[in-house]
């Protein structure tokens, strides 16, 4: 043990071990010590110390982006379609509790992993006795929207029709973004996982800031309680 790690105080030895299991800055830490240490630490007691030990690098304030309160699980959700390190991921991400339904990275994007990756989202609604009423994706590039050469529906937009599933595309940005921003968290912390399946494991445990912050809500948690209304 290394005489620096000998003289850190119970409170940095949380601190430290918090930060490196959730990855968040240090607003939301301080809700994840306090939801699973059970212990109240000052956010700026909790940003000095990342700071001096080079775990916290201040960014722009983000805008904050609370989603519709009433909003229910599986009313709206998210079709992504990008590309990471020479793969291609598809996802499809609950708009209301940001919980990712499913998550898979493949060497195309066909039509055939498309349906795949739904079917898995289907799953989980299916689990929860529910269905998955809309699909909202950005203009382009869009899963949603793509066309064959001769301007024909894909298989995916087949398939989807054929569960009557409704498809929507959107320039709104507050919609839109949620998307986007989802998208840079998984390009940020990704390659910290040894699979996309872990990654999708751990982000829905994580508290998230536009969730219930009093509860220090995750995911997974929203998911749930976000059901029935």
């Amino acid at each position: 043990m290394s005489k620096s790690e000998v003289h850190l105080s119970d409170e940095e030895k949380i601190i430290e071990k918090a930060c490196k299991e959730s990855l968040l800055e240090p607003k939301l830490l301080a809700h994840h010590i306090k939801k699973y240490y059970g212990l109240s630490i000052q956010q700026s007691k909790i940003r000095t110390y990342l700071k001096n030990k080079g775990l916290y690098t201040p960014t722009e304030k983000k805008e904050k982006m609370e989603g519709n309160p009433k909003m229910r699980s599986l009313s709206l959700v998210h079709a992504g379609w990008f590309q990471f390190q020479g793969k291609k991921v598809i996802a499809f991400l609950d708009d209301a509790s940001r919980y990712i339904l499913a998550l898979g990275e493949f060497d195309s994007a066909e039509s055939e992993n498309a349906i795949k990756i739904l079917k898995e989202a289907e799953s989980v609604a299916s689990s929860v006795n529910s269905v998955i009423e809309t699909l909202v994706d950005r203009v382009s590039p869009s899963i949603i929207n793509r066309k064959g050469k001769k301007g024909e529906n894909l298989e995916f937009q087949i398939y989807v029709e054929k569960k009557g599933i409704k498809t929507i595309t959107t320039k709104n940005t507050f919609i839109s973004n949620k998307l986007t921003r989802w998208i840079r968290e998984y390009k940020k912390h990704r390659n910290r996982f040894e699979s996309a399946e872990k990654y999708k494991t751990w982000y829905n445990r994580r508290i998230h800031g536009a969730l219930n912050l009093k509860i220090g809500e995750t995911p997974q948690e929203a998911f749930i309680r976000r059901l029935g209304q």
